[in-house]
């Protein structure tokens, strides 16, 4: 006789700002929140108000405040303005404590909260390390001041491995840079850490029916390129990209650049590119998968990632894909002929290579194959695991 589920209560912590675009790493969060309601378990969600967009029986949303500040860390903010109500998560009654960030969990060990499950969406070290390098501060003081900030961060993210109940990883690369990282604690954290891939059939890219994805492009006579992230934010690789595909482009292949995308440097990268009008900036898509669904290559040349969700969604989709040879990528796309190193003459000879001997189908075929790998009930292995 099939033994009877037990149903668990979560509390779900994120100070995501109402204003914000959605990203991967929030439809994750709202991903676990949805499926955790529909297998039964009761979810207590603080998080700003009229942020998420459901609600359910077994759904008990605690509203906070969100700040933004260009002067104090926005962290800083919200646990002084939320203080009360995080508070209040002591006297609940749970069996685990969710937040997808390492800030979040400096808030939840000074408040004394327990069953700490911490996950890692991105490296906390290094996108802030890169993100440092685009600072505009005198470089007689850059070097030192990024020294001091990276060491202050080491130490917090030492403190957070430490109390965390559970550290759950997106690939065995962030597994084992953290293992590295906090060398001298390994022994206590290592046990501690699970990695669980993310899947590619989450509820949002599920929801998308066979007729839409069928709506492929009808011209073969010019190759689509694609490319989806943060145009502000180097880690991502743009730079990279438009340098790899203006070379491509001055060398007589037919090909056209999709970015999707919003920030201060969009204005900037025009201006740069305007001479070639084979790449086009769409700015912010609401949904860009239906862009997505009529490309022919996705390009993803981030110099850091852990584990990007729009290769997932290519996966999905069957739409080619190909990734730089960082973080959690080469996980994702295994093989060879999928990878190229993060620089301009990796990256154009990678895409040369493809245009010369036409070998989407190939890639395809790969993709095809790496769908089907990650296909499963993430929201049921992330419960076995915490519970």
């Amino acid at each position: 006789m099939e033994a009877l589920k037990t149903t668990k209560i979560v509390v779900i912590y994120t100070a995501i700002q109402c204003s914000s675009k959605i990203t991967g790493g929030i439809r994750r969060l709202f991903e676990i929140s949805n499926q955790l309601l529909r297998k039964g378990d009761t979810v207590h969600l603080f998080i700003p108000k009229n942020v998420y967009p459901d609600r359910h029986e077994c759904l008990i949303e605690h509203s906070i405040v969100s700040h933004s500040s260009k002067i104090l860390p926005n962290g800083v903010l919200n646990f002084i303005f939320n203080y009360r109500k995080l508070k209040s998560i002591s006297k609940l009654k749970y069996d685990a404590l969710i937040i997808f960030e390492i800030s979040y969990g400096i808030q939840c060990i000074l408040l004394n909260l327990k069953k700490l499950v911490v996950f890692t969406r991105q490296d906390f070290i290094e996108y802030r390390s890169i993100y440092y390098d685009e600072k505009s501060i005198p470089l007689f003081l850059k070097y030192t001041l990024k020294r001091v900030y990276l060491f202050l961060l080491e130490k917090i993210e030492r403190i957070v491995l430490l109390k965390a109940y559970r550290i759950v990883v997106q690939s065995y690369y962030e597994r084992n840079t953290l293992l590295i990282r906090h060398n001298s604690i390994r022994n206590k954290i290592k046990e501690k850490i699970v990695v669980i891939y993310n899947n590619v059939n989450p509820s949002w890219i599920a929801a998308y029916n066979d007729q839409f994805l069928a709506n492929t492009r009808k011209d073969d006579t010019v190759f689509n390129f694609c490319f989806i992230g943060n145009v502000d934010d180097k880690r991502k690789g743009l730079h990279i990209l438009l340098e790899a595909i203006a070379k491509i482009i001055d060398d007589g292949y037919r090909v056209e650049l999709i970015i999707i995308g919003v920030g201060k440097k969009l204005k900037y990268y025009k201006e740069e590119y305007q001479a070639y009008n084979e790449i086009k900036f769409l700015g912010y898509i609401q949904d860009p998968m239906e862009i997505l669904v009529k490309s022919d290559l996705l390009i993803v040349p981030s110099l850091a990632d852990s584990f990007p969700n729009v290769i997932m969604e290519a996966f999905y989709l069957e739409k080619p894909v190909i990734g730089s040879n960082r973080g959690g990528i080469p996980e994702m796309l295994k093989y060879d002929e999928l990878l190229f190193e993060p620089n301009v003459d990796s990256l154009f000879k990678k895409i040369e290579h493809i245009l010369h001997k036409n070998l989407f189908g190939r890639i395809k075929e790969i993709v095809k194959e790496r769908k089907r790998a990650f296909t499963f009930d993430w929201v049921e292995a992330i419960r076995r695991e915490i519970f």
